[in-house]
């Protein structure tokens, strides 16, 4: 099957795969970087993974993001089907969230979000390519490819 993108160009949809999408914002003193892979089979969401990579020269907001994390690196512990992970080096903070959405338990998501936690946008085994069209419709910011 054939989808046209947003720059109007054919591409072929992949059964089995990961969907990559990514985006970057700037700022004078900080410069934030989004990247997240979708994984599925048979065009049905698996997992997901975001990672967030922000480089700053201001350490008071970086310390401030980073506790953040923790908090919600600490409850990811809680919920079940997530995993949050942070590290600080050298004026860059890399938040990890990885999802496994069969798995995840969305009474305790409320608590997750609460501790600064991500909740994921999209479900257990929708179809991938509709979510690559939301995220390009969202502002068209994202920029996604898929690969196998």
């Amino acid at each position: 099957k054939q989808n046209t993108g947003s720059t109007g160009t054919s591409t072929k949809e992949i059964e089995n795969g990961i969907l990559t999408c990514s985006f970057e914002k700037d700022s004078d003193e900080t410069n934030t970087y989004y990247e997240i892979d979708f994984k599925f089979t048979n065009k049905k969401l698996i997992t997901s993974n975001l990672v967030t990579t922000i480089e700053s020269t201001n350490e008071t907001y970086l310390a401030t993001k980073k506790a953040a994390c923790d908090m919600a690196s600490a409850t990811s512990l809680d919920v079940t089907g997530i995993n949050t992970s942070c590290s600080l080096s050298l004026g860059i903070l890399t938040i990890s969230e990885s999802y496994t959405h069969k798995d995840i338990d969305k009474s305790a998501m409320s608590k997750y979000v609460e501790a600064s936690g991500t909740a994921p946008e999209f479900n257990y085994q929708k179809n991938i390519y509709e979510k690559k069209s939301i995220i390009i419709l969202v502002g068209n910011m994202f920029c996604c490819s898929s690969r196998f």
